[in-house]
């Protein structure tokens, strides 16, 4: 697991019946979801990945750039856990 947000346990719950309401509270209220916030992160790290691999494509050998992201980004990474 990348975070404790990252998921929902089943065993956190009592009943199925409180999980689906867990979870219709959390379709309706958005900014009470802890457990999509790790994604940002991630999907940062790929849409870099992405960028370094079209750099180096059209010819870009500088990839120092993304390697100073990369090791910021999981520095905060290994901070938040």
């Amino acid at each position: 697991m990348p975070d404790n947000n990252s998921v929902i346990l089943v065993d956190d719950f009592d009943s199925p019946k409180e999980l689906a309401d867990f979870i219709k509270y959390l379709d309706e209220n958005d900014e009470d979801w802890p457990h999509i916030d790790w994604t940002s992160l991630y999907w940062n790290d790929l849409d870099r990945a992405r960028a370094a691999l079209r750099m180096v494509q059209e010819g870009e050998r500088d990839t120092t750039k993304f390697e100073k992201y990369h090791r910021e980004e999981m520095a905060k990474l290994r901070r938040r856990n």
